[in-house]
C-alpha cells in the first residue's frame, strides 16, 4: 500500500478546518503513522468529498479564505506528521474549477514535497487540462464506479462497477492527451443490490449472505 487517505474534513467559508473529531486520535493516529512509516506508505488528509464540499467552494471562491485555507491544511499536516492533502472537490458549477486551480496551486507551493492529490468524477477530464490541473497536483484519481446501468445503458439487474467501463476511461485519457503516468483508475470497496442500487460494504454483504449485491 503506497498511500493511505483519512476520510474527511471540511472547511467553513472563511477557510478554517471544520469536522476534525473525524480524525483519529493523536494516539491511534501515532500508531497508524508508525506502521505507515515502516512500511514506507504515506498517510493523507482527505478534504471534502459528497455532501463535504459546499464550505471548501466558498472558501476557495476569495483570495482571503483561500490562504487562510492553505495555511490551516499546511499547519494540521505538519502539526500531525501527515504527507500530503487529498482534495475531494465535489461541488457543482464550471465556475469553480479556476479558484479550484489556484488553491491547488497554492496548497502545492505551501507544502512543497508533500503530496497534493485530487479526485475527479468521469467526464470531468476536459475541465482538468483546460485548467491545467494535472500540473498543479502529483496524481488525480478517476472515480470510476457508480455506473450503474450506463456502461453500457441496460435496465436492472446491473453492475455498478464495470472491466468495460473502466477500459472505456482508461481509453478516454489516453485519446484526450491526459498524462496518464498521473492518473489513478479508483475502484469501489462496497457492492449495489443489483436491482435497486442499495449501497453495502463488502463486509455487510459477506455478513449477510446477500447474494443480490454485485
Amino acid at each position: 500500500l503506497t498511500d493511505a487517505i483519512l476520510f474527511s474534513i471540511e472547511a467553513s467559508p472563511s477557510g478554517e478546518l471544520r469536522s476534525l473529531d473525524r480524525l483519529p486520535s493523536p494516539e491511534r493516529l501515532n500508531g497508524i503513522l508508525k506502521i505507515a512509516g515502516e512500511r514506507g506508505t504515506n498517510v493523507l488528509v482527505c478534504l471534502g468529498g459528497a455532501g463535504r464540499s459546499d464550505g471548501v467552494a466558498e472558501a476557495i471562491a476569495d483570495e482571503a479564505s483561500r490562504n487562510t485555507l492553505v495555511r490551516n491544511l499546511a499547519d494540521l499536516v505538519e502539526s500531525r506528521g501527515l504527507q500530503g492533502v487529498d482534495v475531494d472537490f465535489e461541488a457543482s458549477g464550471h465556475d469553480l474549477w479556476g479558484p479550484l486551480g489556484l488553491f491547488l496551486r497554492g496548497l502545492k507551493r505551501e507544502l512543497g514535497s508533500k503530496l497534493v492529490t485530487l479526485a475527479y468524477h468521469p467526464g470531468q477530464e476536459a475541465l482538468l487540462l483546460e485548467h491545467s490541473l494535472l500540473d498543479a497536483v502529483d496524481f488525480v484519481s478517476n472515480m470510476a464506479y457508480d455506473n450503474l446501468c450506463h456502461v453500457p445503458r441496460t435496465e436492472p439487474p446491473c453492475r455498478h462497477s464495470t472491466l468495460e467501463f473502466a477500459e472505456l476511461i482508461a481509453g478516454h485519457v489516453q485519446r484526450i492527451g491526459m498524462d496518464a503516468s498521473k492518473v489513478l483508475l479508483g475502484v469501489p470497496a462496497y457492492g449495489r443490490h443489483v436491482m435497486t442500487g442499495e449501497a453495502k460494504p463488502y463486509y455487510e454483504i459477506a455478513a449477510d449472505g446477500d447474494v443480490d449485491a454485485d
